[in-house]
């Protein structure tokens, strides 16, 4: 009879993921093999002695198998789309691998819940079967990186990078680098005319499925509206800077800012707010929303949000295009309110 080494890997990555959460005194829990279904483990997390009541679920991964041959990790996703996806606590995957001859580990981490969501069409048509994840310094696991990288990102807050690292995520491929460099220079850098090169170039360039609208509330600073309180350091050098950069939008850099607009429209306090704020400085914009509105090609979503626009700006004088959408229930109700009451505010 033998005991294939095999048999052990699995162990020994669990062990190693414990003994790196241990260390900072943060709390590992198990879950038992006969109740995996996804989640190996949980870590609920401890900060200065206190429990903070912040918790993840865990896959871990052990062995050269999960290795590309270039050092990238992968998890395979399975039958665990939906369990993670909808997992009530947010999911992050580790791959893991341990020396059988020095006992020296190296581990690395993914954000699989937010990997999940921006990846969604790709996983969902059956063409995407695998996370894959750089192996970097960022996505590192091990006793350092815990307290100065992965702690802030499960919190949401900003990691202690300088500007060369942070803009070198921000020019990564995957969904957490990226979060990752943008909060970053968001946070600590925006003083830096390079930034907002960084910033506006991605919008423009970027996929729409997959710019975070963060990007979106962070561009809403330049123009400013009352609902924003964190400036970063932004200086008023830099914002002229980035001002004149969005004064020059296309009408297609207008149609995506619009397509940020969420189910609820535009008030205070939503993104709407910012992309309403940041439409406002684009010096053609009465222009591009008005061809919006009449453009059939377009969704009708995005016309519907550029008519509501184009409404604030222009008031009754905005009826008579608004009148050229068909079949549009939501513009009609605009255009009856403007009739009833003679304005319309947004916030």
């Amino acid at each position: 009879m033998k005991y294939p080494e095999t048999n052990t890997t699995g162990d020994l990555g669990v062990i190693e993921v414990n003994k790196i959460v241990r260390l900072n005194n943060s709390i590992f829990h198990v879950v038992q093999r006969e109740n995996d279904i996804g989640i190996d483990a949980l870590i609920e997390f401890i900060l200065d002695e206190k429990p903070t009541n912040k918790m993840i679920g865990i896959q871990i991964k052990a062995g050269e198998s999960y290795f590309y041959e270039n050092g990238d990790s992968k998890i395979p996703i399975g039958g665990h789309y939906n369990y993670w996806r909808n997992y009530p606590l947010p999911v992050f995957g580790i791959t893991c691998r341990v020396s059988r001859k020095t006992g020296q580990a190296e581990a690395y981490w993914v954000d699989i819940s937010n990997y999940l969501k921006a990846h969604s069409d790709e996983i969902e048509t059956g063409q995407l079967k695998t996370i894959r994840f750089p192996s970097s310094d960022l996505t590192r696991f091990d006793i350092y990186s815990f307290k100065k990288i992965f702690i802030p990102y499960v919190f949401n807050e900003v990691p202690d990078i300088s500007f060369d690292e942070a803009l070198k995520l921000f020019d990564s491929k995957t969904p957490e680098e990226i979060g990752v460099g943008l909060r970053v220079l968001f946070k600590r850098y925006t003083h830096k005319f390079e930034v907002w090169d960084a910033f506006i170039s991605y919008f423009k360039n970027g996929n729409i499925r997959v710019i975070p609208s963060y990007l979106i509330y962070i561009l809403s600073h330049i123009p400013w509206h009352g609902d924003l309180w964190d400036k970063g350091k932004l200086s008023e050098e830099a914002r002229q800077y980035a001002k004149e950069k969005i004064e020059k939008f296309s009408e297609e850099d207008v149609i995506k800012l619009l397509s940020f607009i969420e189910e609820g429209g535009i008030s205070r306090g939503t993104i709407g707010q910012c992309v309403e704020a940041i439409i406002s400085i684009v010096e053609k914009h009465d222009s591009y929303l008005k061809d919006i509105i009449l453009d059939t090609r377009i969704p009708i979503e995005v016309r519907e949000s550029a008519a509501l626009i184009y409404a604030f700006y222009n008031q009754k004088e905005s009826i008579d295009i608004l009148k050229r959408i068909d079949g549009s229930d939501y513009v009609d109700e605009i255009i009856s309110y403007i009739e009833e009451y003679g304005s319309i505010d947004l916030y």
